[in-house]
């Protein structure tokens, strides 16, 4: 910011905590993604003065997304925006945070409100917006816990959490949840090919539980490897009971995607392929054994 006037935003890398340990991918800045979403977090620094000149927060955006909405501001005036390659911020994601009802009718309110707020600025780059649009694809998934509590499992009594290739441990809060009963664990919400590491209960006096046996609708499953060709994969575990759950406080899942969609499936049937190719050099193995040991059979005789 001191060295060149023309900055007006600079922001770095950053981590999440909690629920979900990973680095936040977020993309480098660029206007054509901006125009789409908001990539910069609310702590990233800004110059007073442009925060006098354009009024600051809009006291409108009741939902949130006004820093997204004031980042615009300072783009309308020109400023350039900076990404520190360092990981500077780390946010905590709330290990007994639900998915909220009314979450897309909220942020297509607020982005509505940013669209009138903003117009000039999006008509000015609308080949630029269009074209992102076009391009752009969610590149995350969700990732959910059931727990049930007498009613069996719904989406009513959920935890979700939103993940991409790069999550290696998911972190859910058991605290606000009545009479387990049962648990059900949903890595993600496409095919995937996942290593789960451990899957382990927390109690509030520190202790750690192994959930133990792991059953799931995994195609097949080899040394801690899952295949799933499913788009809703699923893992429960048989073991865990009333009493066993009974003063647990979390669920924590430590685990590696190693392919998720298209990719997943590419690696389900290269293995399938492999497994048959194995299976038949086998038989044929055991054929030539038990012909050859009837030949010298014969020639005993």
């Amino acid at each position: 910011l001191d060295g060149d006037p023309e900055v007006g935003i600079v922001y770095g890398r950053a981590r999440l905590f909690g629920g979900v340990d990973t680095e936040w991918t977020l993309p480098d800045y660029s206007l054509a993604a901006m125009l789409c979403d908001n990539i910069i977090y609310c702590s990233a620094l800004f110059r007073r003065a442009d925060w006098q000149e354009v009024g600051g927060y809009d006291p409108g955006m009741v939902y949130g997304w006004e820093d997204y909405d004031f980042w615009l501001s300072l783009l309308a005036l020109g400023r350039k925006v900076v990404k520190v390659p360092e990981i500077l911020f780390y946010y905590r994601v709330a290990s007994d945070s639900m998915v909220r009802s009314r979450e897309v009718s909220e942020k297509v309110a607020m982005f509505t409100r940013i669209y009138h707020r903003h117009r000039d600025f999006f008509g000015r780059h609308i080949g630029v917006w269009i074209g992102e649009i076009i391009a752009s694809r969610e590149i995350y998934y969700t990732s959910r816990l059931y727990v049930d509590c007498g009613r069996g499992f719904s989406d009513a009594d959920s935890l979700a959490r939103k993940v991409d290739r790069n999550v290696h441990q998911i972190s859910f809060s058991l605290t606000t949840f009545p009479d387990l009963r049962a648990l059900r664990f949903d890595p993600v919400d496409i095919p995937a090919v996942l290593e789960l590491e451990s899957v382990e209960l927390t109690f509030a006096d520190g202790r750690r539980e192994p959930v133990g046996e792991i059953a799931s609708n995994a195609l097949f499953s080899e040394e801690g490897w899952w295949f799933f060709d499913s788009i809703d994969p699923q893992c429960t575990f048989p073991q865990l009971a009333g009493e066993r759950l009974r003063g647990a406080t979390g669920l924590v899942v430590r685990l590696h995607f190693h392919a998720l969609g298209s990719q997943a499936m590419a690696a389900i049937i290269t293995l399938q392929n492999e497994r048959i190719a194995r299976y038949r050099a086998a038989d044929e193995a055991r054929g030539w054994r038990a012909a050859w040991r009837a030949f010298v059979g014969k020639l005993g005789r």
